[in-house]
């Protein structure tokens, strides 16, 4: 390989990153010496991964509760949005932009809620 490469490069799964390495020899010292940090890191995930399954108590508290608060905060874009209808919004810029950016906000706490029920239903199947 060395005949045939100017550089050799790797993937660092400890960092995430591209390492680069002049020879083989210098990515063989390498390999050898990160190859007992890999093992020992996959058998801490490992670990952790088998202590956590489904939903802790606070979890299930929020679980159980999150649908509801969902529902709340459809209501108040649909307000929200019924509001942005009303003549007097739609001529005075000031409360226009004020009305959008509360829109807005709205959608994306909608989504971040969406994204978080998702995880926890995924969690709760786990069981």
């Amino acid at each position: 390989m060395d005949q045939n490469c100017d550089v050799i490069w790797s993937f660092d799964q400890l960092t995430n990153s591209i390492l680069t390495f002049a020879d083989t020899n210098q990515w063989e010292d390498w390999f050898k010496l990160n190859k007992k940090n890999l093992k020992s890191n996959a058998t801490k995930a490992a670990k952790t991964s088998n202590l956590r399954i489904g939903l802790n108590y606070k979890e299930k508290l929020e679980f159980e509760s999150i649908e509801s608060v969902i529902a709340q905060k459809e209501e108040a874009l649909k307000i929200l949005q019924n509001e942005l209808n009303t003549p007097e919004v739609q001529h005075d810029f000031s409360k226009l932009s004020v009305l959008t950016q509360k829109i807005s906000s709205a959608e994306a706490e909608l989504d971040q809620l969406f994204a978080r029920w998702e995880d926890l239903t995924k969690k709760n199947n786990e069981v």
